[in-house]
This record gives structure tokens, sequence and C-alpha cells, in this order.
């Protein structure tokens, strides 16, 4: 059975998984804010590319605040008390292991960005022109990629998150 602190902590890791997968859709606006040098909006070029950044800083940093302090997040979240049951993994449900949600969240953005990618390459001999369109294209192949990784790796994404040394160590 699990602890309503151990609800709280998967809860709190995927959602900083979830924000680090904005983080990478947000990379597009990155290079959206590169690419353009001037424009008739736009009065000051440097302001707005730093605002464009901040946006996906803020993504990346409560997801690596999320997914390695977790634990603590969750114990404060929690009421501070430490209920402490321990599960084998054996009887354990699926569904209340953190692999079956890494899981869930690969097939999700696995999905999602599958989609773009191919509605991009069939755009592409129309909209490849500047660096907008590639950095649209690289970040949906980043989490394409990233997605691939959470559903056939997702026992050593739940290591890493978790901070344990993966089992064939």
């Amino acid at each position: 059975m699990m602890s309503k602190q151990d609800i709280f902590e998967l809860a709190v890791k995927l959602f900083g998984i979830y924000c680090f997968i904005l983080f990478l859709q947000f990379l597009m606006a990155i290079g959206a804010a590169f690419s353009m040098e001037t424009s008739e909006f736009v009065s000051n070029v440097t302001l707005y590319r730093i605002s464009f950044c901040t946006m996906p800083l803020i993504y990346l940093i409560v997801s690596l605040l999320l997914v390695f302090k977790g634990r603590a997040i969750a114990h404060m979240l929690a009421g501070g008390k430490a209920e402490i049951v321990p599960a084998k993994e054996a009887g354990v449900p699926p569904y209340a292991r953190l692999s079956f949600w890494i899981i869930l969240i690969g097939i999700f953005y696995f999905i999602s960005s599958a989609s773009k990618l191919v509605s991009d390459a069939i755009a592409f001999p129309i909209t490849h022109t500047g660096i907008f369109w590639w950095s649209r294209f690289l970040s949906q192949a980043l989490i394409l990629v990233l997605s691939l990784v959470f559903i056939f790796g997702s026992k050593t994404v739940e290591h890493i998150v978790q901070g344990k040394p993966a089992q064939g160590s």
C-alpha cells in the first residue's frame, strides 16, 4: 500500500517530467527569437530575445527541482508526516510504480511529437526557410527521441529520478 507521501512524491516527480517536456517544446521559441533580426513590431530585439528565453528556463528549473527534490516536496505536501510503509516490488500493482507512469508519458508525447513531425515533413518543401522551422523540427525530434527513451527505458528513468543506482550496477 502506498502512503500519502508516496502518492505525493509520484505526482510531484511526474509533474517534473512533464515540465521538462514543456521545456523541450519551448526550445522552438528560443529558435524563433534568435531568427528574428528586426521587426516593425519589436522595438528592442535584445529584450525580446531575453523574454523568450525566460519561460523555457523557468520550465527547466522547475522540472529539475521537482524531479530531484520531489521527496522533500512530497514530505512538505503530506504535512511533514513520515509514513514509512515498506512495499515489496512484487506486491505493488503496476499503476503504483513510477515506471508505469513514465511509459504513459512517453506514449503521450510519442503520439504528439510524431504527428507534428509528420506534418512538418509534409510541409517541408514550402516552409523550410529559416531557423524557426528547423528549431521547431529539431525540438519535436528531440521530444520524439525522449519519448522513446521513456517508453523503452522506463526502469532506467525511474532509477535516475529516484536517485538510485541502476539494477545492473
